[in-house]
């Protein structure tokens, strides 16, 4: 990796970002308020609520972030497995390096320059409400988001501070993420990172029904572009269908998309007829992929995390 930089160092941000979970969204340029924090040092939150619901359509979201913390944390302890999407690292001197991450089950590891790294669903903490808080945006298409915000020191690096800031969502089985970090000076080279994140109770099986259905929710995201929108966030409609149950891919369709900074609009997303096997779903690589499970003892649910278009990103639907 780039000056250095290897997985020691990226388990700094592993560390500093997975433990408090604060829910995140790749925005760095949004300038949205703080809306009463209660710990003065944190970081500005990126969004402002009553604009992103006003851009996507979205309805006010009444929770506050100690029943939102208590809600991640009953989700996080009802699953059994973890989605993390490839990392990407943007260094100060402008250029990015990209680190490739496996998942099986409820964990996930990262793997680059010669070293690797495992993530597992018992290393994180979605309860604590030490260092970070959570604030309510909105509702949308039945899936709950809020952005949450964190500041601390980076772990192994005195004097190093680690900013986070992010968005998601939540349904009954299953809460996906996007997030990213900025690791700042003194250390020699500092970065911010970025990835998708998705968590659910997954059965492991097909669904096991006649004919075929489809899920409706949300995709959220960060532009990783080499271009000024780099850092703006990303929010649009998730569609999942399957017209065969008894032979089951899955169709898979992002549209009305919005960039929540500018509030311009996106392109659409697709995949076609990916193939289902043990309730779980892969295509692609690099600079075009998606994966993904079904969640809930009745696969009500389905969620995953993908890179297209100069956006990585997660999303979360229900039938």
């Amino acid at each position: 990796m780039k000056n250095n930089i290897s997985l020691r160092d990226g388990a700094k941000y592993f560390s500093t970002l997975l433990w408090s979970a604060a829910f995140a969204l790749l925005l760095s340029g949004c300038g949205g308020g703080s809306s009463g924090s209660s710990a003065s040092n944190l970081p500005a939150f990126p969004l402002d609520p009553a604009s992103a619901r006003a851009l996507v359509g979205g309805a006010a979201l009444d929770q506050t972030p100690a029943q939102i913390g208590t809600r991640l944390n009953t989700l996080h302890q009802a699953a059994n497995s973890l989605l993390i999407g490839d990392n990407h690292f943007f260094f100060a001197d402008g250029t990015t390096t990209r680190v490739a991450t496996t998942c099986t089950g409820g964990s996930c590891t990262t793997s680059g320059g010669g070293e690797s790294l495992t993530i597992a669903l018992a290393d994180l903490d979605f309860a604590s409400t030490t260092d970070n808080e959570y604030q309510s945006v909105m509702t949308d298409r039945g899936v709950s988001l809020v952005q949450g915000r964190a500041r601390q020191p980076t772990s192994g690096v005195s004097g190093g501070q680690t900013d986070t800031l992010g968005y998601g969502g939540w349904l009954d089985h299953s809460f996906f993420f996007v997030q990213a970090s900025e690791q700042t000076a003194p250390m020699a080279d500092p970065f911010t990172v970025g990835y998708g994140v998705s968590i659910g109770n997954a059965p492991g099986t097909n669904p096991a029904a006649t004919g075929g259905a489809t899920w409706t929710g949300v995709m959220v995201g960060g532009d990783v572009s080499d271009t000024a929108s780099r850092g703006n966030g990303i929010q649009g409609d998730a569609e999942i269908d399957i017209d065969n149950f008894a032979n089951p891919d899955v169709d898979i369709r992002f549209t009305n998309i919005y960039d929540l900074d500018s509030g311009s609009t996106r392109g659409d997303m697709s995949w076609d007829d990916i193939a289902v096997t043990g309730g779980a779903f892969a295509t692609g690589s690099g600079t075009n992929q998606i994966q993904g499970e079904f969640y809930g003892p009745d696969h009500e649910e389905v969620g995953g995390v993908f890179e297209r278009n100069d956006v990585l990103g997660a999303f979360g639907a229900q039938r």
